[in-house]
């Protein structure tokens, strides 16, 4: 009987281990809008002061840590690679279940271009 719970836990154990690594093989790895939403989960709540939303342009054109040095102001970058109008829709009804932000910046380049 104790051989069975032995056996029964080390199996446990290898399984569990397989679905850990198979989690690390099989997550999207790219860090276009992924990573932003990831990240989004992570910040205190109601923190967000300005919240830009869109394509690349924004995030590359953006300096959150200037916003929050020269102005006090906790800004975060919800933006993908050429990202569409409704991804930008969705990732707005999600940051708003947590955050409180007092001004919402919509990137229009992607959706007046495509």
């Amino acid at each position: 009987m104790r051989k069975k719970w032995i056996r029964g836990g080390i199996f446990l154990c290898l399984v569990l281990l397989l679905l850990n690594n198979l989690n690390r093989v099989l997550c999207v790895k790219s860090p276009h809008g992924v990573d932003q939403t990831r990240y989004l989960y992570v910040q205190p709540k109601n923190k967000i002061d300005v919240l830009f939303l869109g394509s690349s342009h924004v995030h590359c054109n953006v300096n959150t840590q200037l916003l929050w040095d020269e102005y006090g102001m906790a800004a975060y970058l919800m933006t993908g690679a050429e990202q569409p109008l409704w991804n930008s829709y969705y990732n707005l009804k999600e940051a708003l279940k947590n955050q409180k932000p007092k001004l919402v910046v919509l990137d229009m380049f992607c959706p007046s271009r495509f």
